[in-house]
This record gives C-alpha cells, sequence and structure tokens, in this order.
C-alpha cells in the first residue's frame, strides 16, 4: 500500500514535518509493510519558510525583531536566502 502524508503544521506543537513523522509511526504500527511518502505542507503563514528552505536549495534566518517604541512586541522575522550554485556547466552568453 502507498501512502502520502501531508500534513500542515499544528501551530505551537509541531512542524509539518514532526506531524508527518507521528503520522508515519502511527500508519508503520497498524501497516507495517506500507510505503510512505512524507510531503510537508503549508498555506503560507509561518510554516511555509521552513518547508521551501531545504527543498529549494535555500538556508533559513531567523531573527528577532526589537520594536522601536517602548511597550510594543518583539516580532520574528524570517527569510530564506538561496545557496550560491551553478545551474549551467557553462556561462550564459550576455
Amino acid at each position: 500500500m502507498i501512502i502520502a502524508i501531508a500534513p500542515d503544521k499544528y501551530k505551537g506543537t509541531l512542524s509539518s514535518r514532526q506531524a508527518a513523522e507521528a503520522m508515519r509511526e502511527g500508519v508503520l504500527a497498524v501497516c507495517p509493510d506500507a510505503e510512505i511518502h512524507i510531503v510537508p505542507m503549508a498555506d503560507g503563514g509561518e510554516g511555509t519558510a521552513e518547508i521551501i528552505a531545504p527543498e529549494m536549495g535555500y538556508d533559513r534566518y531567523e531573527a528577532v525583531i526589537h520594536a522601536p517604541v517602548e511597550g510594543l512586541p518583539q516580532r520574528r522575522y524570517i527569510t530564506i536566502i538561496r545557496r550560491i550554485k551553478p545551474y549551467f556547466s557553462t556561462p550564459l552568453p550576455l
């Protein structure tokens, strides 16, 4: 049996990959011969950078942003930056 496990994150508890791994363990407990494909998902919110960064060859960076005005809460900022690697064996013509 082939099974695809494609959850979104469980906010505040599990990332989509952690949720998928937990589901995988449950499936294998009752169907040990299953061929399982884990496909973490995201809806464009906070878990998106975590999912697309490794899949597309990006590094993920996170920083705490301090509010410019006292009393405002701190915010987290996540960015993904492409690792530099060649795509072509010969240079492209300009």
